[in-house]
């Protein structure tokens, strides 16, 4: 699980995955400011949080933003493509998936012919914070045939995820040499302390 997503196919590079996280994790910690009243709970919250990343996603995919975004199934089970990749969005454990549901695939998630060790099932997973310490993360995570994780990707605000899709390096940029410092002038003799006191005429309040 070292390799990176864009290694099993040049479509998953992160700037995508990033902005499809980023759209997440914004629903996500909107939602739970909004819904901080006596009346809410895990289960109002994490309904309206669903429906409200679901329909993020479906706006994300038809806005016309993102070329290589289409929405593919707008159902509640919410499939979109990368480019071609199939991938669908649920809040779990990236350890232990428990959704039901989960690892099912609909007729618009299940488009590449079975590769023993390669990825068939692509999850965006929104791992929510146990404690208010913590912070929520979104994890990418391809499966192979067998359910087995073939690369994991992951994704916090604090912390994201940087890596280059490429061997390049920067060109060079080299710097001037320092300039000599450069003294402040003397203030006006004559003017100086009449401007001074002038400066706070135009002050209101």
């Amino acid at each position: 699980m070292d390799q990176a997503p864009h290694a099993f196919n040049p479509a998953l590079v992160e700037s995508r995955l990033r902005i499809i996280a980023e759209a997440l994790l914004e629903v996500l910690y909107d939602t739970e400011l909004e819904l901080a009243s006596p009346l809410d709970d895990g289960y109002t919250r994490g309904t309206t949080t669903f429906g409200r990343q679901r329909n993020a996603l479906i706006q994300l995919c038809t806005n016309g933003q993102y070329q290589w975004l289409k929405l593919t199934h707008a159902a509640m089970d919410v499939t979109f493509e990368i480019d071609g990749v199939p991938c669908r969005f649920f809040s779990d454990d990236p350890a232990k998936p428990r959704k039901p549901g989960f690892f099912r695939r609909n007729d618009c998630d299940q488009l590449f012919e079975i590769e023993i060790g390669a990825p068939q099932l692509f999850r965006f997973i929104v791992a929510k914070p146990q404690n208010a310490d913590e912070e929520a993360e979104v994890f990418f995570i391809g499966y192979d045939a067998n359910q087995n994780e073939a690369f994991r990707w992951q994704y916090s605000r604090s912390t994201p995820t940087l890596s280059s899709v490429d061997n390049s390096r920067p060109t060079e940029v080299l710097l001037p040499s320092p300039v000599a410092k450069v003294r402040p002038k003397k203030p006006d003799q004559e003017t100086g302390k009449d401007r001074a006191m002038g400066d706070n005429d135009d002050v209101q309040g």
